[in-house]
């Protein structure tokens, strides 16, 4: 279904990697230390997805018609919303219960935002892509023009 654009194979397997922290964080199983951890492993990813797919593919997604354009802002917000978590899991006054807690329910509200995107907002935006589109989007989502690939350092900034 999903297969054949270069842009969504980078976002799902951005989804996989970020999938397998938020599976150990939802793991009751789990001790709290292994919680943190796995928040610890997440976060640089999280960050990194969000701001490439807000800056390049919710952008894109704005011009592109009402539905499209929906889906973007309801994708900015759901954003807003895990980084405020994110900000709460920063204040080290949380009893570690608490604190938690709140990963946890990151750790859903950030699965069903993926789940969302995988299932409705991927095959529309497969639809509308062109080969050249495809490769200019999925170039810009991995930091990179289409003609010339930056020095790594410049990718993990």
């Amino acid at each position: 279904m999903l297969f054949g654009s270069s842009t969504i194979q980078h976002l799902l397997a951005d989804h996989r990697r970020i999938r397998e922290y938020l599976e150990v964080m939802l793991d009751h199983k789990r001790d709290n230390g292994s919680v943190k951890l796995a928040f610890a492993g997440v976060l640089p990813l999280f960050i990194s997805h969000n701001h490439r797919e807000e800056k390049v593919i919710y952008a894109f997604l704005e011009s592109q018609g009402e539905d499209l354009r929906r889906m973007a802002i309801e994708g900015d917000e759901e954003h807003a919303i895990l980084d405020g978590l994110v900000e709460e899991l920063h204040d080290f006054t949380l009893s570690s219960e608490e604190w938690v807690l709140k990963a946890k329910i990151f750790a859903e509200l950030l699965g069903h935002h993926f789940d969302g995107e995988e299932r409705e907002m991927f095959p529309k935006l497969k639809k509308i892509l062109t080969d050249e589109l495809d490769e200019k989007l999925s170039a810009e989502y991995n930091g990179r023009s289409v003609k010339q690939t930056p020095p790594l350092s410049s990718v993990f900034h």
